[in-house]
């Protein structure tokens, strides 16, 4: 290089002595690289935070790693992965990981049905406070009908069900069962009282890390105008058992519920960020 700037500076003297104008060499280095992503039908992908659906390209910083978490329909499991290079590109189960060694990629992903797909509810688990309601939702197979579904309780004196909408009526235990031919799905609803911590009205922003290891509450209530939840705000709080999150919530931050391992959303329909944040982690999330 020393030899290289030896040779070329005699004539950028000469340049800069029959000339005004300067002439600058610069190396530009790649700020990042491309992945892009076919998915195949029958899933979902959450790349960070963000879920794609189809085909999709999107960019990596360089240096950077990624985990692209795999989401595949209720009946259906992932069944190959086609790569254009396996430089940086480790599999884990559902979890595609790109160190920061990777290069430009093309990923695609192929699903297969499974042999003897079963049923689920939206939550395995609930815990509700008297006078709480809930509507529950059942995964179905492939192609299967969910209008002949029947709905009942163990126990109406603690629960009553109408459908997949439960009301908790008194203190006690009570399992729900959704039946569908020979299929079937359960749900055990502890109907108790909680510890709720319930945030301001005027509150926007819950902070980062502002309850991180709480183990005060077991149930926290955001009011409708909460428009996002920092990093590692409820992280680590272990005794969390339900989260009534509004509508109003655009953005939820990394790890924002992280180690909270009995966690259940209780959300309406039109909360879409706390959907898909609960759809990526793996939280069960009911609808009011």
């Amino acid at each position: 290089m020393k030899r290289l700037l030896f040779l070329l500076l005699p004539l950028l003297l000469l340049a800069a002595l029959s000339s005004a104008e300067q002439t600058a060499l610069h190396t530009v280095v790649p700020e990042g690289h491309t992945v892009s992503l076919s998915l195949g039908g029958h899933a979902e992908a959450a790349v960070g935070e963000q879920l794609v659906s189809d085909d999709t390209a999107f960019s990596v910083g360089r240096f950077e790693s990624l985990r692209i978490r795999v989401l595949p329909e209720w009946g259906y499991r992932l069944d190959t992965v086609s790569a254009s290079s396996s430089r940086g590109l480790t599999i884990e189960g559902n979890d595609i990981l790109l160190s920061s060694a990777v290069q430009d990629l093309s990923l695609s992903l192929s699903f297969i049905q499974d042999e003897a797909p079963g049923m689920a509810l939206s939550a395995a688990d609930l815990v509700l406070a008297p006078g709480m309601s809930a509507m529950l939702s059942a995964k179905m197979p492939p192609a299967q009908d969910t209008a002949d579904l029947v709905w009942e309780t163990s126990d109406e004196s603690v629960l009553f069900v109408s459908g997949g909408s439960i009301t908790a009526r008194d203190e006690g235990r009570a399992v729900v069962t959704a039946r569908s031919g020979d299929l079937s799905a359960a749900c055990t609803v502890e109907v108790r009282g909680m510890h709720t911590l319930t945030l301001p009205n005027a509150l926007e922003t819950v902070e980062a890390g502002a309850f991180r290891g709480s183990q005060s509450a077991e149930c926290i209530r955001l009011s409708d105008g909460v428009r996002s939840i920092g990093a590692h705000a409820f992280a680590d709080c272990t005794n969390l058992r339900l989260a009534v999150l509004p509508s109003s919530v655009e953005s939820i931050g990394e790890g924002a519920f992280e180690g909270c391992g009995h966690l259940v959303f209780l959300c309406d329909e039109t909360a879409e960020a706390v959907i898909r944040y609960a759809k990526i982690h793996g939280i069960s999330c009911v609808q009011e």
